[in-house]
């Protein structure tokens, strides 16, 4: 006999004394009535009690040795979500994936050894647990989601919770896993078991036939009144040469355009609209006609954006010390421009200088003091734009304050000919967007860059890449080699040949300097053969003048920003954004509406914001929120006491979660990184029959002894004696009158 007391020895000896003096107290009391041999009776039934009790805490019993029977398991899971059903294109029994996964499953239940068990599992959007192979092989390859590493790991935990750790597992799939961030799960979880996963691929690379369009653009910014550019991408794939018509809706549906697009096999096409910025804000749709065979269904098919018609005039200041016919024609043209507020300085000589400004017909008069000498000066515009000659009225004292207002404050800067100035200008430098190296000689055709497309200048706003317009337009003189472009600089638009950068953006802190790279644009509004193409040259500087703000804090008119970390997040995802004020006083309120763009005067939502450091001087605000459902919505910054201040917005796409077949090709490279990472090996499907067997076979021994221990005290009369002896106490206290 052996004791496995349930509490320490120690702790059990101090329990005996502690019950024996309780008891010797309870029994003098007790008793003092009863006869001696009453009382004798009665402390035996006591003691033994007490006995019994210490007994049981003593925990005695016997050990053995046990020759315990463990038959390995193992585990088979197929990969039931419908990419699965995609061909099986390398098979020459043809059929789908899943057709041939079936097959292999007949085979692997065949070659199973004697003396192992197999758990068959389907996993589609969950795991399930099968009778058999044959009831898994009649498993429809349905599943709107693939979670293969997630379905896995809940699996094996599941395994462990339970006390068992299988001895391999073999999963059928094509690799396609909707949520493969949950792989280092599998991983751990494979690992902490001993379970290597074992892979089966099955596909390779292929994609339904489909056709869908995308808006090259969400959000467009106008003025009221201005030509907008709404682009939109068709794509085609294995559907070969197809026809479609795209058609530009409006909000309530009313088809505005119409166009017909022929789209090669295998190839993009990208269509261009144009319409009028309306006075409101709006949202307009893009669509497509389907076309037979087509599998993307009615949601590829449509295209959302916004035209955000801006409500403020652009405040600038212009100068030039060397007057020009580019800088007369601009003037004019701005001064036209119900979106703009001109105000131009331009010097004849020395001592002689002349002023124009929006709603004036001549000029007038006017001395050095009219030009902008500090920041407060600077302050009162959205955009400075210099001519030639910058040099004899912008004084390195000019130039420090402009350089202040564009990187603190998030001014504009547009040399709008080129290098400004003659000689070295250090000052100036610092804002430009290239390094000069020297006169370029000959004309130059303004060409859109891929960056110029990418940043939606070109294709958005002004036609893009393959447009005719600009290989007739008359090129631009007087062109800059470059020694260098610096690393904020975007080039949107190059000479033909690539080498020379005829228009760029360069970002300054919060602000941004925009550079034309040459003269000659004063003849896009003046020579016939221009003009017989559209008065490009007032489309251009229209649309080129609003789109920097792109690479700007602010945009131009507005006092209060709005960015986002990111303009496109998945469902859910927390959101942070950004406000920054460059007007009088410090606001309090600040906050951010969410609306849906199909019904963007709702609002969904709002989101406050928590002021932060001032950034340059100016109040900044910091705010999260979490990102809504898929779709499409409008971000609006809203201000307490804000009045008629224009406030800034900014769109966010949620597009829906991955589906399980937005892409159908096969992905044997992370099915081997599964098993990799759990010690499992690669198979291929020729190979099942000379290594399967091997590889599942049980060891020889596949029994263990274990040492079980028994207790003694669990007997039916050894508890019973235990409750009849207080019993007996109690019941000779009442025959003698008691309680």
């Amino acid at each position: 006999m052996i004791f496995e007391p349930v509490i320490p020895w120690g702790w059990l000896g101090v329990a005996a004394a502690a019950c024996l003096v309780l008891f010797c107290f309870l029994l003098a009391r007790g008793t003092r009535s009863f006869r001696p041999r009453t009382r004798m009776l009665v402390s035996a039934a006591y003691l033994a009690g007490i006995a019994g009790t210490l007994f049981l805490l003593a925990n005695p019993g016997r050990k053995e040795t046990l020759t315990v029977h463990s038959r390995p398991v193992w585990i088979v899971a197929l990969d039931a979500s419908s990419s699965m059903t995609a061909p099986m294109q390398s098979s020459g029994a043809g059929g789908s994936r899943v057709d041939a996964a079936r097959r292999d499953l007949k085979s692997i239940a065949g070659l199973v050894p004697d003396g192992v068990d197999v758990r068959w599992v389907s996993v589609k959007d969950s795991s399930s647990i099968l009778p058999d192979a044959g009831a898994l092989a009649r498993v429809e390859a349905d599943g709107s989601s693939s979670p293969l590493s997630r379905s896995l790991a809940t699996l094996l935990e599941d395994e462990r919770s339970g006390g068992r750790a299988p001895s391999g597992l073999i999963l059928l799939s094509d690799g396609r896993d909707t949520e493969p961030a949950h792989l280092g799960r599998l991983a751990r979880e494979a690992g902490n078991l001993g379970v290597p996963v074992h892979t089966l691929c099955y596909g390779e690379k292929w994609e339904a036939p489909r056709l869908t369009l995308e808006a090259t653009k969400t959000i467009i910014h106008s003025f009221p009144g201005n030509t907008v550019q709404a682009s939109a991408r068709v794509r085609n794939r294995k559907l070969g040469a197809v026809q479609t018509a795209v058609s530009l809706l409006d909000a309530g549906g009313r088809v505005l355009d119409r166009k017909v697009v022929n789209v090669a096999d295998d190839a993009d096409a990208v269509v261009n609209f144009t319409l009028e910025c309306p006075p409101k804000s709006a949202h307009f749709s893009l669509k497509c006609d389907a076309v037979p065979g087509d599998e993307s269904g009615p949601e590829g098919h449509e295209a959302l954006f916004s035209v955000q018609a801006m409500r403020s005039r652009i405040r600038v200041f212009m100068a030039e010390g060397a007057p020009y016919w580019d800088s007369k024609f601009l003037a004019q043209f701005l001064r036209r421009q119900p979106s703009f507020d001109v105000r131009s300085i331009h010097m004849l000589t020395q001592e002689r200088f002349y002023s124009i400004n929006t709603g004036e017909e001549t000029g007038a008069k006017a001395d050095g003091e009219s030009i902008p000498s500090s920041l407060e000066d600077f302050l009162r515009f959205d955009m400075v734009i210099l001519g030639k000659g910058a040099e004899r009225i912008i004084t390195p004292a000019r130039a420090a304050a402009l350089h202040s207002f564009i990187r603190d404050y998030g001014g504009l800067l547009v040399f709008a000919r080129g290098k400004s100035y003659a000689g070295r200008f250090p000052e100036m430098e610092a804002l430009e967007p290239f390094a000069w190296k020297a006169p370029f000689p000959g004309d130059h055709q303004l060409t859109p860059s891929p960056e110029g497309v990418k940043d939606g200048l070109f294709g958005v706003v002004l036609p893009g890449t393959g447009a005719d317009v600009w290989r007739s337009l008359p090129p631009l003189e007087d062109s800059w080699d470059v020694e260098r472009i610096f690393p904020s600089t975007r080039v949107v638009a190059r000479s033909p040949d690539g080498r020379i950068p005829l228009l760029a953006v360069k970002r300054v802190g919060m602000g941004a300097a925009g550079m034309i790279n040459g003269d000659g644009l004063w003849k896009w509004d003046f020579f016939p053969e221009a003009l017989r193409l559209g008065n490009w040259y007032e489309d251009f500087w229209g649309q080129f003048l609003p789109w920097m703000q792109t690479a700007a804090e602010f945009l131009p008119g507005y006092d209060l920003s709005l960015h986002v970390e990111r303009t496109s997040v998945e469902p859910g995802v927390p959101v942070s954004f950004s406000m920054s004020w460059r007007g009088r006083g410090r606001p309090s309120g600040v906050s951010v509406e969410v609306a849906d763009i199909r019904n963007p005067e709702k609002t969904i939502f709002s989101a406050a914001a928590r002021q932060d450091a001032s950034r340059g001087g100016l109040p900044r605000w910091n705010g999260v929120f979490t990102s809504p459902g898929p779709g499409r919505y409008i971000l609006r910054a809203r201000m307490a006491g804000s009045g008629a201040s224009p406030m800034p917005d900014v769109c966010l796409d949620v597009p829906e979660p991955p589906g399980e077949r937005d892409n159908l090709d096969a992905d044997p490279a992370f099915l081997a990184s599964m098993s990799e990472l759990t010690g499992g090996r690669r198979l291929s499907r020729e190979e099942l029959d000379g290594t399967l067997p091997a590889m599942m076979e049980p060891p020889p021994d596949y029994t263990s002894r274990e040492e079980a221990f028994f207790p003694l005290w669990n007997r039916w009369y050894v508890l019973l004696v235990l409750a009849l002896l207080p019993a007996l106490y109690w019941w000779v206290r009442r025959r003698n009158g008691l309680l």
